[in-house]
């Protein structure tokens, strides 16, 4: 594992954030934005992926010293490629696959952790072990969704999903959640319901498990949110668990440094 970027090595005299989006691109934009936009308060960034994304990574996050780009080697998995490079084209099969390698990952991110000692990991929905691997190490995680505050309370609360055996129907995801906030999002048509229902395949609940169970020992919550609308949805969506939450629009509402003292 080497280090791409402007890393000194240097007496550690900033807030670090390490950033772990899951590797496809529409995913890891967000946390490039997210990491840029902190930089310009100061904030150091260590940003992970694995090899094949980092030269597009390269062309948009501020690497000014001293930010860094991480690559994480690929474990052997039977059926994926040592050279994958992102999910993007990956077939739903594969899909599964490259999710494993991530899993198979944690001895050398807890490595790089060790050693980084960041202040705080920005993670994404299928990272559900980094929570307490960065605690037992004392490092605050915050699981960031690059998902909208209206989409996740309406198809991520547990209230979807209560028995992780019994999926819910195309006519269910048709209509809100209980306790769905009011607001102009009455329900979707079947046809949007239809693409949700990848979230509720595979086992044990599928990706909708994991995009609800990144709780426990999580220190924050983001979601991108930008009307009082979305407000409201992600201030009835504390409920979920615990840990504080901030919508996304923090970072303009609050350039100042006293918000980030505070936070």
């Amino acid at each position: 594992m080497g280090v791409t970027g402007n890393g000194t090595g240097a007496r550690k005299t900033k807030l670090h954030v390490v950033m772990f989006p899951w590797f496809a691109f529409g995913h890891i934009n967000p946390f490039i934005q997210l990491s840029n936009k902190l930089t310009s308060y100061g904030i150091q960034i260590s940003f992970f992926s694995i090899p094949g994304n980092i030269p597009r990574i390269k062309s948009s996050l501020n690497l000014s010293p001293p930010n860094q780009i991480i690559p994480l080697a690929v474990p052997p998995v039977e059926g994926l490629s040592p050279n994958v490079d992102s999910s993007s084209f990956l077939p739903p099969q594969i899909y599964g696959l490259l999710s494993q390698a991530l899993d198979q990952m944690q001895p050398q991110v807890k490595t790089l952790l060790t050693q980084l000692q960041p202040d705080i990991v920005f993670f994404d929905f299928v990272q559900h072990w980094l929570p307490p691997l960065a605690s037992e190490l004392g490092i605050k995680s915050a699981n960031f969704s690059v998902f909208s505050a209206v989409a996740n309370s309406y198809l991520v609360v547990p209230s979807r999903m209560p028995d992780p055996n019994q999926p819910p129907t195309i006519e269910d995801l048709k209509k809100p959640p209980p306790g769905f906030p009011e607001t102009s999002v009455t329900g979707v048509r079947t046809f949007q319901a239809q693409d949700f229902m990848f979230l509720f395949k595979g086992s044990n609940g599928g990706a909708h498990r994991l995009l609800k169970d990144p709780v426990g020992e999580t220190s924050s919550f983001g979601w991108p949110c930008c009307s009082h609308a979305a407000l409201r949805n992600l201030r009835w969506c504390p409920n979920r668990g615990a840990g504080s939450w901030v919508g996304a629009d923090w970072l303009t509402l609050f350039p100042g440094s006293e918000f980030w003292d505070r936070w």
